[in-house]
């Protein structure tokens, strides 16, 4: 305790209990703000740990001095840190035992399907509907993301190409001038059965060297 001199008489002084070391209790929105840097990795959660010289200081004191250094840090969830860098082959272990598990309770992982070229018609009361995809392949790679499988051989007949992609555009271009110079010279609208027939001869011709298959 502290004293307090009056000449040469010395009075010891009272210490009240409002004067004494209070100890730290962090406040909650102190505590959510730690744990947030934490789990954010914004801050390492060993900042926050009380340093290795506290359990010198006895229990109480060392209390103090975790409960001041780590506000909020035990509601921290720990987050595991990413690789360094490189392949991760974490999973390699339990694909093999899903693989390798008796018949019937196995797990065969999946594999890639190549369709191909999807392209369909549709017939309805009112119409006709064309779909096809716009993938233009060479080998194992994509040289087209926006090919156009659907062809225009006259005002009211479309079709829809599979097959070489070069094939398909000049058949088309050629089928759908030879269209046109008929609905010129007879001043009538083409018919379907026109387009098949100039197609199954322009392609029977090459004998299956052209690439071109139409719907």
């Amino acid at each position: 305790p502290g004293s307090l001199s009056f000449g040469s008489i010395r009075k010891p002084q009272a210490i009240s209990a409002s004067s004494a070391p209070q100890r730290f209790v962090p406040s909650v929105k102190r505590r959510a703000f730690v744990a947030r840097l934490v789990h954010e990795d914004i801050v390492s959660p060993r900042f926050f740990a009380p340093p290795a010289r506290a359990r010198h200081l006895g229990p109480r004191r060392a209390d103090d001095m975790a409960t001041f250094a780590a506000p909020g840090a035990e509601h921290a969830v720990a987050k595991a840190q990413p690789a360094a860098g490189g392949f991760d082959f974490g999973q390699c272990p339990r694909n093999a035992a899903l693989a390798s598990a008796p018949v019937g309770k196995g797990y065969a992982a999946p594999t890639p399907m190549s369709t191909g070229t999807t392209i369909c018609g549709v017939v309805y009361a009112g119409g006709v509907v064309l779909g096809a995809d716009t993938r233009a392949t060479g080998g194992s790679e994509v040289a087209d993301k926006n090919c156009e499988k659907i062809h225009y051989l006259a005002p009211n007949i479309y079709c829809c190409g599979a097959g070489t992609a070069a094939d398909t555009e000049k058949t088309t271009e050629l089928i759908a001038s030879q269209l046109e110079l008929l609905r010129l010279s007879t001043s009538t609208q083409s018919r379907v059965v026109a387009a098949v027939t100039l197609l199954k001869r322009t392609l029977f011709k090459y004998q299956g060297h052209v690439s071109a298959a139409l719907v």
